[in-house]
């Protein structure tokens, strides 16, 4: 237990920082002030906000689609209508109405459980001179985060839901570089089905090329509070340019540019969101992390996004 004096300058420090750090807990149970296990509350919030905040600060895909919870069941199904599936029809006069039914399509998305499990022994808590298991909870997010982001553009790029799936709404680019008339291009299609582009997401080589333009607006130009979104660089023909090196799932060299209406195009169905148990080993004189997330995107709207090939 901590003595008085001991108790109150921990939480003042607690309330002046608005997080307690692990080594503050470390320093003190070394000391024998403070007697606590891996397993406690106090040790699991301080952990899982270490994992949360490397992951949503890396990741952009859930910026580009809806994030809809699930709350019942192992599945989602999204019943959407078919495009001018209804029509108003010429009827002359005195004549009978023709029977016209609104149709659909059924789009089911099972989100998939990912995660991954850190253990560190307790010699290494002992023996190293850094923060071991802080620096592993930190990557765990970001690779939690990449994981994400794997998950939303593969969805852009399946061959049978995604943007991909569709020929209208894809294309090379017209030279070596991104264009203006590539933009343009891309921006037509998805306008052409009533759709409105929002945003452009961006390898950083063509957001170099985009600067050379003049009708981009660097982030600091904008003048509103988009510029906190991750990887928001700044604005061309009214959309949000977000720079991303992960957004090339097929691990070949090309870059792609994707032009996209945020508000129509997909979903990121989330069944249980980031998630963090921390368990002690004795067995193997170690503790352990066990990291975890239900999550799947899918792609519900083809026509509202467009999909460029920088070649």
């Amino acid at each position: 237990m901590l003595n008085r004096n001991r108790r109150r300058q921990f939480l003042w420090s607690v309330l002046a920082e608005g997080v307690i750090t692990m080594r503050s807990l470390e320093e003190l149970a070394a000391e024998g002030e403070l007697m606590y296990s891996w397993e406690t509350e106090l040790v699991k919030q301080q952990l899982y906000d270490i994992i949360k905040e490397a992951m949503y600060a890396k990741t952009v895909g859930r910026q580009l689609v809806d994030v809809i919870p699930l709350k019942a069941g192992h599945e989602m199904d999204f019943v959407l209508a078919d495009k001018d599936s209804m029509k108003m029809r010429f009827v002359t006069e005195g004549a009978t109405f023709m029977t016209d039914v609104e149709a659909y399509t059924k789009r089911t998305i099972t989100p998939i459980k990912y995660g991954n499990l850190v253990v560190i022994s307790q010699e290494i808590r002992e023996d190293a001179n850094w923060p071991v298991m802080k620096r592993n909870l930190k990557i765990a997010g970001v690779q939690a985060a990449l994981k994400e982001d794997y998950l939303v553009f593969t969805a852009f790029n399946d061959s049978t839901y995604g943007i991909s799936s569709d020929s209208n709404q894809y294309a090379n680019s017209s030279g070596t570089e991104l264009s203006i008339y590539d933009i343009a291009t891309g921006m037509k299609a998805i306008e052409d089905d009533d759709y409105e582009p929002n945003t452009i997401v961006l390898h950083p080589t063509q957001v170099a090329e985009l600067r050379q333009i003049e009708t981009f607006v660097e982030a600091d130009k904008v003048g509103s509070d988009i510029t906190m979104q991750r990887g928001f660089v700044g604005k061309i023909f009214g959309m949000d340019v977000i720079r991303t090196t992960k957004a090339y799932i097929d691990q070949t060299t090309s870059q792609y540019a994707w032009i996209l209406d945020t508000t129509a195009l997909g979903v990121l169905v989330v069944k249980r969101p980031l998630t963090m148990r921390a368990f002690e080993m004795p067995e193997r004189d170690a503790v352990a992390t066990a990291i975890s997330f239900r999550e799947e995107a899918g792609v519900l709207r083809p026509k509202a996004g467009y999909k460029i090939t920088i070649v």
